[in-house]
């Protein structure tokens, strides 16, 4: 059996699906507006599949980034992947997105913490600090304002990478005197696909899987419209 896992991102300000192949072959699509991954992605992920000699029924997982992020994006990838996986007859890798966010840019640091902020407007932050040498969250993922977010950061005595548009927003937020890894690019407010995919990968090998039926949006917030629905008399 092909061992290809499909994973996509729509958390951001762009999205991105990805295929990894028996757990090393890798390819990858970026689309550069997150709003247009309902009418682009599924044909991208068609291709991905097609151009690997795989279709669907190839598919043992889809991975997915389940939030915080865009309300719209989070809610348009978690969609998306489930009907992929329904179709495929496979389970669903849902994962944090900070969590794919430390992951990419924490490798090669086997000891210490990586802290992750992104910018969620109205002066708050979606944030939280990781541990991978210890395999735990140390702030667990949620929304804070700069002033909250700081004094966490500011009992965090083994941080070595700072990553998000977060830290880019507030500059203040940089410990003072820091020697550590401070991420940078064009993707500041989502995680990169490849780092997706490899936890999706591995998140199939440990039989950690989901029915696609429990996958939900994590928003942390309301959004900023609500809907009032009023019953007819």
């Amino acid at each position: 059996m092909t061992e290809a896992v499909l994973a996509l991102d729509c958390s951001g300000d762009t999205y991105s699906v990805g295929l990894l192949v028996e757990g090393r072959h890798q390819t990858s699509i970026d689309g550069l507006k997150a709003r247009a991954a309902l009418r682009d992605l599924p044909g991208h992920a068609a291709y991905l599949l097609k151009n690997s000699g795989l279709n669907y029924e190839s598919l043992v997982a889809v991975g997915v980034t389940r939030g915080p992020g865009s309300f719209t994006g989070v809610r348009l990838g978690v969609t998306l992947a489930k009907t992929i996986a329904m179709t495929a007859g496979c389970g669903i890798a849902a994962f944090d997105t900070l969590s794919v966010m430390a992951a990419g840019f924490a490798e090669g640091y086997h000891r210490g913490q990586v802290a992750v902020a992104i910018d969620a407007r109205r002066k708050e932050l979606y944030c939280a600090v990781f541990d991978f040498a210890e395999l735990e969250t140390v702030v667990k993922t949620d929304v804070r304002t700069p002033a909250d977010f700081g004094a966490l950061l500011g009992e965090c005595s083994e941080l070595k990478v700072l990553v998000g548009s977060g830290f880019q927003a507030y500059p203040s937020l940089v410990p003072t005197g820091f020697a550590g890894l401070l991420g940078g690019g064009k993707r500041l407010s989502q995680p990169p696909v490849v780092t997706l995919c490899e936890m999706t990968y591995q998140a199939w090998k440990n039989g950690q899987l989901q029915p696609w039926g429990e996958v939900v949006p994590e928003y942390h917030r309301q959004a900023d419209i609500q809907v009032s629905v009023k019953p007819l008399v």
